[in-house]
């Protein structure tokens, strides 16, 4: 986010770029991980310990992070969208001047 907020407003052609691989390598990483096999194995637990809990609490934790991936990226493009959509209006103002 820092990357954003101070970078980019000094050159929006590179703010555009940064966006966009960021973009590009966020949704690679969905892509990629997204439905894996997150069984726990070969799991030797000490007395007492509920496997299907430990289990249980991977997959909620998987659950946050997926969402919290999928709200970065949303706003990822949100961003990209209005910032070419600003630069197609900049740059056409600045040919009909």
């Amino acid at each position: 986010m820092v990357r954003f907020n101070f970078g980019g407003p000094l050159d929006r052609d590179a703010l555009i770029s940064l966006v966009r691989v960021e973009l590009e390598t966020r949704r690679n990483q969905v892509a990629r991980f997204r439905t894996r096999d997150r069984s726990i194995k070969d799991l030797r637990p000490i007395d007492g310990v509920d496997i299907h809990l430990v289990q249980r609490l991977s997959d909620l934790g998987h659950e946050h992070g997926a969402s919290a991936i999928d709200h970065w990226i949303a706003w990822l493009q949100r961003v990209l969208d209005e910032l070419e959509q600003d630069h197609h209006l900049n740059r056409t103002k600045e040919h009909s001047a």
